[in-house]
């Protein structure tokens, strides 16, 4: 089985430089080069990384909760290599969970 690893993103704010253009590409780069797929949208107490001084929600998330239940922390992560090696380190103490001990 696959590590599924969720992106979010406002596809609202067309107005990002071509530098948030670039670590986009480049996080979703890193997470498919360590074997993961690429997945959009929000799931309940699911692991969550957000990318530091990017500006928007991401940014405002980093380092903090998603919403008031406070269920699990976002992750900040200062680069794309750092964000998919927590991302994909998340996912997979996540789907450790799910495994039946042998």
């Amino acid at each position: 089985m696959k590590i599924q690893i969720g992106v979010m993103g406002s596809a609202q704010d067309l107005d990002y430089g071509e530098e948030l253009e670039r670590l986009a590409e480049e996080t979703g780069y890193q997470i498919a080069s360590r074997g993961a797929l690429l997945v959009f949208g929000y799931q309940l107490n699911i692991p969550l990384v957000a990318m530091r001084n990017t500006g928007g929600w991401s940014e405002r998330l980093a380092d903090t909760y998603f919403d008031a239940r406070k269920r699990r922390p976002v992750v900040g992560a200062a680069t794309p290599e750092e964000a998919a090696e927590i991302a994909v380190t998340l996912a997979k103490e996540y789907l450790g969970q799910f495994v039946r001990a042998k």
